[in-house]
């Protein structure tokens, strides 16, 4: 998140083309880091559900995770077509050569500033997060237990 995060800011100090593709190149190196997170968090909060309840419930998690991430696909076309029209960036005529001052300025927020607001907010819950050091290595020990006991029931 601070590799993807970092690049944004960037994008109101370069205007060479080429500089501000690499700077995205490297942006999409954490971009990959952030699209793993879920995924990698979600199951060590099915392995705690688990330990409470005895039961596997993965199916509910995934369903949930799934409205989550169709609601912030919303949000996001929500915010871009906020700011398109704040800047007043026509979407179906936009060009290089018909972007004004004013348009460079839009897209540079919506590239810059939203993005890194939305990272920070993440980061904030990252740190916010429960399941780390003893308590999760504790859950991990819990659950092993737990398939080891199922193992030897369905044997």
């Amino acid at each position: 998140m601070f590799c993807f995060g970092a690049c944004f800011p960037l994008v109101f100090i370069v205007y060479n083309p080429i500089t501000m593709l690499v700077i995205l190149l490297f942006a999409g190196f954490g971009l990959g880091g952030v699209m793993m997170f879920p995924t990698i968090l979600l199951s060590d909060v099915i392995d705690e559900d688990h330990t409470i309840t005895k039961k596997r419930r993965e199916g509910i998690f995934n369903g949930v995770s799934g409205v989550i991430v169709k609601s912030s696909n919303a949000i996001s076309w929500l915010v871009l077509g906020i700011v398109l029209s704040a800047f007043g960036i026509n979407r179906e005529t936009v060009n290089p050569s018909t972007i004004t001052p004013l348009g460079d300025l839009g897209l540079r927020v919506l590239l810059g500033i939203i993005p890194l607001i939305f990272i920070l907010i993440g980061l904030i819950f990252l740190y916010l997060y429960p399941l780390t050091g003893e308590k999760l290595e504790d859950i991990k020990n819990q659950v092993r237990q737990l398939n080891l006991e199922l193992s030897k029931k369905i044997n």
